[in-house]
């Protein structure tokens, strides 16, 4: 069988060909290109039957080498290498059945667990099992949308400020054919293995898919899923709160165990759309402390619980006032993201969101807004030397301080001083 592999950067090319052992994976050919047009020329004079391609590429993506592929007929499986998990790459990739969609930066393991399931998907094409290898074609690519378009998914209290983002996301469900708005009743669950437990069979993958598929045939309903991780397997049906929904859940995760060979835990909870990131939220705190031995548990979602706390507080002026105390607080200090976001037992990302949000601008951009107003209050007020309220702030180079302050007041800080000095000395006395 022959590979071609695919970037426009010679290293990357260098480190696929030589970092991987393609004899042992039962490649006997190994082909290169550094550009879309190189591949199309190897293409049409070679049999290929995996391309492993990086879709950013000056001239011609990835994407479009690969759509003139697929019109033109050439029949492999391919895998795309991005450093971007965007939707509309991975909504694109669906249509043109790539097989998987890696994310860089990936550790060689990664990209050889993907070449050896595609390379069982040429055989089970080779064998004519069509029908099941085109489901497993854009099975990889579906899931990176869904699971991208889950960890973008705003907060109830996000989508009052941002309302544009939830109907973002309410329109990509669309795309696949999935008619909601923010209000539609939703039925929720998480399947997980527990941390303690490997499933190096790949079986808990199995039993999520024969369980989803089991499930949404005897409730006739629609709703989508996806992996979040390799333990974790979301699903969301577009339905009210069943009635006994634990008896509803038990027999066919029952089932699909025996069929799977192996148990997993599994939380569910009911809420409309536009409160599906809280939801969710409360399912992952819920798992932490179910077993995968126990039954199914049902996490009530109280929906009068959110709206209160979002008519009562706003979160996120809570948030910028300790994010700035934070600072003041260490002033001296060389201060990060995942500092800040430690201190408020936040993920980094959500403490970007919230200064963002409230600040309109950067962590890094706060973090030195807060220190050139303490710095101006000193050079105000007190006679310390500049070189000294320059330590005082967390600046190690005197010239660097001098050009942040200089870029958010427009003047140096010997002009600041020497400007409230004068401005003093026209006071008029009493």
């Amino acid at each position: 069988m022959t590979v071609l592999l695919i970037d426009d950067q010679p290293s990357i090319l260098s480190a696929l060909t030589s970092g991987i052992d393609w004899n042992i994976l039962g490649f006997t050919s190994v082909l290169t290109a550094t550009s879309a047009a190189r591949a199309r020329k190897i293409l049409s004079e070679h049999s290929v039957d995996l391309v492993l391609s990086d879709i950013e590429m000056p001239n011609e993506d990835g994407l479009s080498l690969l759509s003139w592929a697929r019109k033109e007929g050439y029949d492999f499986e391919c895998i795309l290498l991005t450093a971007h998990a965007d939707f509309f790459y991975a909504k694109r990739a669906i249509t043109l059945n790539v097989f998987d969609y890696v994310v860089q930066p990936a550790r060689f393991e990664d990209i050889i667990a993907s070449v050896k399931k595609a390379l069982e998907a040429i055989r089970l094409k080779r064998l004519h099992q069509t029908s099941d290898s085109h489901q497993q074609l854009s099975a990889a690519a579906g899931n990176i949308v869904l699971s991208s378009l889950l960890e973008g998914w705003p907060d109830y209290e996000t989508s009052l400020l941002y309302p544009q983002e939830l109907e973002k996301r309410l329109q990509q469900l669309r795309h696949f054919g999935l008619p909601c708005s923010e209000t539609t009743p939703c039925f929720l669950f998480s399947l997980f293995v527990p941390p303690s437990r490997e499933d190096p069979s790949g079986s808990f993958a199995l039993l999520c898919r024969l369980y989803y598929k089991q499930l949404t045939r005897e409730l006739d309903v629609t709703g989508f899923s996806c992996f979040l991780a390799e333990s974790r397997f979301f699903a969301l049906l577009f339905m009210p709160l069943p009635e006994s929904p634990l008896p509803l859940l038990s027999v066919p995760l029952k089932e699909a165990s025996v069929k799977a060979g192996c148990s997993a835990g599994l939380v569910c909870t009911a809420a409309q759309l536009r409160f599906l990131k809280d939801a969710m939220n409360l399912l992952l705190q819920q798992e932490r402390g179910a077993s995968a031995a126990s039954q199914p548990v049902f996490c009530p979602f109280r929906q009068d619980d959110v709206l209160g706390a979002v008519v009562g507080q706003n979160r996120y002026l809570q948030y910028i006032g300790q994010i700035r105390s934070y600072i003041l607080n260490h002033m001296a200090e060389p201060i990060s993201r995942q500092d800040i976001a430690d201190s408020l037992h936040l993920s980094p990302d959500h403490v970007s969101f919230v200064v963002k949000t409230t600040e309109n601008m950067t962590i890094k951009e706060l973090i030195n807004s807060v220190k050139m107003e303490h710095a101006r209050r000193l050079l105000r007020s007190t006679k310390m030397p500049i070189g000294e309220i320059s330590q005082k702030c967390g600046f190690d180079s005197f010239a660097y301080f001098s050009k942040v302050y200089r870029e958010t007041y427009h003047l140096t800080p010997s002009q600041e001083r020497g400007k409230d000095g004068k401005e003093k000395g026209n006071v008029p006395s009493e």
